[in-house]
């Protein structure tokens, strides 16, 4: 008697020589080896409604593999995109599988209709099956002027199976003479020629691939016959037939003119800037120079930081340490004699310095840098913004909406599913942070040639990455996109999403009060860049002393004025160094260098405080980015889709 082992033996080899010839079994049928489609014939016969009726007959080797229960069809129902304007119905005739009735059901998803034809009860056995549908569908002739057309997809492009032979017969309406003819053959959109055209004897024109089809390869055709032998086109279908034609292009270029005529009226009526008064040079400014940058940039930057830290230091409040690997800020010793900070250079003090005595301009220090610098923002934005000028967003917010609404409406009105309709905005966001971060890489780059740092590289980095994704991204839609819509109507919404981005800095405009200050903040400017000859002319213009020199520095950091003002105290800082009284200009008391003691080296490095500053702040407060005349394809026209096995 067997031993429980011997069974147990027994029974895994058993298990093993049917999991074994299982497959082989399900792999070979008459010595074919996979599934495939070995014929796909169709006829297409057009109505004089412009409906079509169509005979498809699909021989398969099914084995069991994806064809288990039977086949399933993709039709498209056309319509102008995916709102389905003009969409087609469909109705199925009749289904045979071997000239026996087919059990069948139709799902649609959108603007396809899916029709499974099999009993979902009951796997076929491996073997060779022809099958037939025949179904009816609505609106799918063109009309053009002078002729008409049926422009079909006879395979659809999306079979996972070789199909071996495909021929197509198109019958035009009762009576209708063929004009003309066209096939394309290939993947979607290409244009091959692999096709042999010729007329039954009834003289309707058929065609035949010359070569297999490739899974992902499909054959299309166009016939065309003169006008006059469909039913004449209701309203519907013209305005149907209108969308189709011209939906994209009227809707892009249209949204490109209402875009730009509605920020045109916008900033003529809010966004001009107040006439400016008599500019005249300012000595002793009354803005402080950080709130001078925020308020002529209508926003904040870190070298409005900067220059507020340097305006604290020649007060007296803090000392900069501006060794490269360490620099930082401290509280200054004995600041009772220190000149009164503005608001806004308390709040940053206060922020900074609130349970420490010295803070580091590096990523150590991130956390308090970054909460020190937004203080100092929503300072700004508390006490100028709306007061000294407005930015208008609720404005370009709107405008925004409409370029986004009239990119929806031109994808809705050209594409074939909703989810790739909507990804079709994606490229007016883009276009936007590309400006975006165009701009903001012009800026560091700038400020690296200003300073030399390499912190200002490093802070254009990311906007240059950025922007280099951004361009790819849309070039990428371009093609895409571009391909469904049209070049021109996709260049029409390109321009209007640019056009959100001149018109987003356009829109910010000075109220009166902040036209004065803009006044005084050109006075400013004019007297620390006017030339020496020109210098002679003011009225009484204050002595070029050290105390002045470090006074207008914050300034020269906010305004980016750096070389300019230490170009107007060049002749005094040589002469003082003749004298050996340099350092008064060079080594001032609130500045310092490591081991070196306090000062600069020469004037070429005080001339980039404000700059080298600027860009060890950027670095450390960035947050580290974790048809039948030609000019169709295959693919196109009413149609299949393509199918696959159940």
């Amino acid at each position: 008697m067997p031993s429980s082992l011997q069974l147990l033996g027994a029974c895994l080899a058993l298990v093993i020589l049917i999991c074994g010839s299982g497959p082989s079994a399900a792999q070979s049928v008459g010595g074919m080896t996979r599934e495939e489609i070995r014929s796909f014939d169709a006829r297409i016969a057009v109505q004089t409604d412009g409906g079509v009726l169509v005979t498809e007959d699909i021989e398969v080797v099914a084995l069991g593999r994806e064809i288990r229960r039977g086949i399933y069809r993709d039709v498209a129902l056309g319509g102008v995109g995916v709102l389905g304007i003009g969409r087609a119905t469909l109705d199925i005739v009749q289904t045979l599988r071997d000239g026996a009735p087919e059990q069948h059901r139709t799902e649609q998803d959108g603007a396809n209709v899916r029709i499974y034809l099999g009993n979902p009860d009951q796997f076929l056995s491996p073997g060779i099956y022809r099958y037939r549908i025949v179904y009816r569908m609505s609106d799918q002739a063109r009309r053009f002027d002078g002729f008409d057309e049926i422009y079909w997809n006879v395979t659809g492009n999306a079979w996972s199976f070789l199909i071996l032979e495909a021929t197509a017969v198109v019958v035009p309406p009762v009576g209708a003479p063929v004009s003309q003819v066209a096939a394309y053959s290939g993947y979607w959109g290409d244009t091959g020629s692999d096709v042999l055209i010729d007329e039954t004897q009834n003289g309707y024109p058929r065609f035949r691939m010359t070569r297999p089809l490739q899974p992902g390869e499909g054959l299309t055709v166009a016939v065309g016959w003169p006008s006059g032998f469909l039913a004449p086109a209701t309203t519907g279908q013209r305005i149907v037939q209108w969308l189709e034609r011209w939906g994209s292009l009227a809707a892009s270029v249209l949204t490109l003119a209402i875009v730009l005529g509605y920020y045109l009226v916008v900033w003529h009526r809010i966004g001009r800037d107040p006439r400016g008064g008599s500019i005249i040079p300012i000595y002793r400014p009354t803005l402080p120079p950080a709130a001078m940058r925020y308020i002529e940039r209508m926003g904040y930057d870190t070298t409005a930081f900067a220059a507020a830290l340097v305006s604290l230091a020649v007060k007296g409040h803090v000392i900069i340490d501006g060794t490269q690997a360490t620099r930082s800020v401290s509280v200054a010793p004995g600041t009772a004699a220190a000149k009164p900070m503005s608001d806004g250079e308390r709040v940053l003090f206060d922020a900074l310095f609130t349970g420490a005595d010295k803070v580091t301009l590096t990523e150590t220090s991130r956390q308090r840098l970054t909460a020190a610098s937004k203080a100092l923002e929503k300072h700004f934005e508390r006490t100028f913004n709306r007061i000294y000028f407005n930015r208008n967003g609720k404005w370009f917010a709107l405008g925004l909406a409409i370029t986004v609404i009239g990119w929806l409406a031109a994808a809705l009105l050209s594409l074939d599913h909703l989810d790739v309709a909507l990804v079709a905005a994606v490229p007016a966001a883009m276009a936007i942070v590309a400006g975006n971060s165009a701009v903001a890489t012009w800026k560091q780059v700038a400020l690296f040639r200003r300073s030399g740092e390499y912190a200002a590289l490093f802070g254009a980095l990311i906007p240059a990455i950025l922007l280099t994704m951004m361009c790819f991204v849309v070039g990428v839609f371009f093609l895409f996109v571009g391909a469904q819509i049209g070049a021109v109507p996709f260049v029409a919404l390109l321009l209007a999403a640019l056009v959100n981005v001149v018109f987003y800095h356009l829109l910010k405009a000075p109220t009166a009060l902040g036209r004065q200050a803009l006044d005084e903040i050109e006075g400013t400017r004019l007297y620390m860049t006017v030339a020496e000859k020109d210098r002679l002319k003011f009225e009484s213009p204050p002595d070029k002393t050290p105390e002045h020199f470090h006074e207008m520095l914050p300034y020269a950091v906010a305004l980016d004025l750096e070389t300019a003002w230490s170009a107007q105290f060049k002749a005094e800082i040589e002469a003082a160094r003749g004298r050996g009284e340099a350092e008064a200009y060079l080594k001032p008391s609130w500045y310092r260098i490591g081991s070196r003691g306090r000062g600069f080296s020469d004037a070429g490095q005080l001339r980039n405080l404000g700059s080298s500053l600027s860009a060890a702040l950027g670095s450390a407060t960035t947050t580290r980015s974790s048809g039948s005349s030609g000019g169709g394809g295959s693919g196109g026209g009413g149609g299949g889709r393509g199918g696959g096995g159940w």
